[in-house]
């Protein structure tokens, strides 16, 4: 609920933001919005002159507001079947044109995680001449990016790394970027309404979990620029809600719910090779998501159920999960409380929905249900095989569950 502001003045406020980054008001936090205009607040601006300045489309504001809207949640190798389908169909697509320097594009990079991912997965493939352009439209992730320096957020156990990106460790918690890996990437500010970055035709663009954050219409116009940026024979990769059917002039390859989208112009075999090495993957409904976004804003109060026997969940728990993370998404908190108590009930041993509730929970400051809930994760996590594969909005194993609980565990106990 917004406290920050008063209704009018939100409400145009969160009309400027859209019109400038494509992002819907429901996920602009007003505690980010207000931290940005506190200094001017402070100083004797009124909230009515901040307000006038905004629809003027004054400067500073825009900047401070368009600034106070980052997603920066994401990790090394976030779906790990996008780097499998790049090393195992993509790049041996390539081979025709060795010496051909290969253009990349992560579109919304976030701190970078998913650019030094692609470049590692196309330096291990052998690529002999590539760039990765990330792109994000928030300052703070360009820098973090370009630092080349992660901490173990970054790097979430659990989710195996195809490449190891890394130089050896040398300071506890953080890790470096190997320096072959920086030569070959570069970020740039970028907002995704504006027309594509340098070289203007990539012949892969990553652009997953930001549409999604989008207003319908910022998000169509989002996605026609992202397509008129593929080169001929161009795959794009979006994650699972952010699309709900091919893009116009793409057709779709590989398994359904990797949202991989091709220009047409590459010989019809890797089409055919798609199809073919594809992982197999539970079906996902359409329009679908690849991850909720991080500790997402709900009012859910979940209990831990008493642990039993874990097993992996049906397809049922994952389509009333996906359904709740809409409704959530559409900033319906009321139906999305409903759905995840009803997949609570329902299918108490589901981890990823487990969770879902714990992270709501500690978002919401209701410290105790979220402690509650990791304990239950970690005991069921912990009874499985490490790499037993959960399904999921994104199938992962069961460690990753385990080391997500644990990290939080952790955490609290040092507070």
């Amino acid at each position: 609920m917004n406290t920050a502001f008063p209704a009018p003045a939100w409400s145009q406020l969160a009309s400027c933001i859209t019109r400038w980054t494509g992002f819907h008001p429901d996920a602009v936090w007003t505690r980010s919005v207000h931290s940005a205009l506190r200094p001017l607040l402070d100083e004797g601006v009124s909230m009515e002159e901040l307000v006038a300045l905004a629809r003027c489309d004054d400067a500073e504001i825009r900047h401070r507001l368009t600034q106070a809207v980052p997603v920066g949640e994401t990790f090394f190798f976030r779906v790990p079947d996008h780097f499998e389908f790049l090393r195992r169909t993509l790049v041996p697509s390539w081979a025709s044109e060795p010496q051909r320097t290969r253009s990349i594009w992560s579109a919304g990079c976030a701190g970078g995680e998913e650019a030094y991912s692609l470049a590692a997965t196309l330096l291990a493939a052998g690529v002999a001449s590539f760039q990765v352009v990330g792109t994000d439209l928030v300052e703070a992730n360009i820098a973090a990016a370009r630092s080349g320096c992660f901490g173990s957020w970054s790097v979430r156990g659990g989710v195996r790394l195809l490449e190891d990106p890394f130089v050896p460790q040398i300071r506890p918690g953080v890790r470096e970027v190997r320096p072959e890996l920086r030569a070959h990437t570069r970020f740039h500010l970028h907002n995704l309404l504006d027309p594509p970055p340098a070289p203007g035709r990539f012949d892969l663009i990553f652009c997953r979990n930001v549409i999604i954050y989008f207003a319908p219409e910022a998000a169509s116009r989002a996605r026609a620029s992202l397509v008129s940026a593929l080169a001929p024979g161009g795959v794009i990769a979006f994650a699972t809600m952010d699309v709900g059917a091919p893009p116009a002039e793409l057709t779709r390859i590989g398994a359904p719910e990797l949202q991989l989208f091709q220009r047409p112009s590459l010989p019809s075999q890797l089409s055919q090779d798609a199809r073919a090495s594809a992982p197999t993957c539970p079906p996902c409904p359409t329009p679908a998501r690849s991850e909720p976004p991080p500790l997402a804003r709900a009012t859910t109060v979940l209990r831990a159920t008493p642990p039993s026997t874990p097993e992996p969940p049906a397809f049922e728990p994952v389509s009333l999960h996906l359904r709740a993370l809409a409704h959530i998404e559409r900033g319906d908190h009321a139906g999305a409380r409903t759905l995840l108590v009803q997949l609570q009930r329902s299918a108490p041993g589901y981890l990823p929905g487990m969770l879902e509730g714990a992270l709501l929970c500690a978002r919401e400051g209701r410290r105790g249900n979220a402690l509650e809930l990791m304990r239950s994760i970690l005991e069921r996590a912990l009874a499985l095989p490490a790499e037993l594969p959960i399904p999921g909005p994104e199938t992962l194993p069961a460690s990753f569950y385990a080391a997500a609980a644990q990290s939080y565990l952790g955490a609290e106990a040092r507070r």
